[in-house]
């Protein structure tokens, strides 16, 4: 696959990241929440101030090869 093909596609997989996340925005709780210690030593403040986490069964992926992207069929 060229980069050019790829980049064609990345508005489409964008549009698909901010669906997900609208559909659980309202389940979202901030990372600070969950009292993890150790965090504020690989991130900064404002990172994890900012950082959201919604917890789920299994995690959401988009199909790849339904969006034209072949190559990432053992993906799918």
């Amino acid at each position: 696959m060229k980069i050019e093909e790829l980049k064609e596609r990345l508005p489409e997989i964008d549009g698909w990241i901010v669906d997900v996340i609208q559909r659980h925005q309202d389940r979202a709780r901030p990372v600070p929440s969950f009292g993890f210690k150790r965090l504020s030593a690989y991130f900064a403040s404002e990172t994890l101030r900012n950082a959201y986490v919604v917890l789920v069964d299994s995690v959401p992926k988009p199909s790849l090869t339904a969006k034209g992207l072949a190559e990432f069929e053992e993906f799918d």
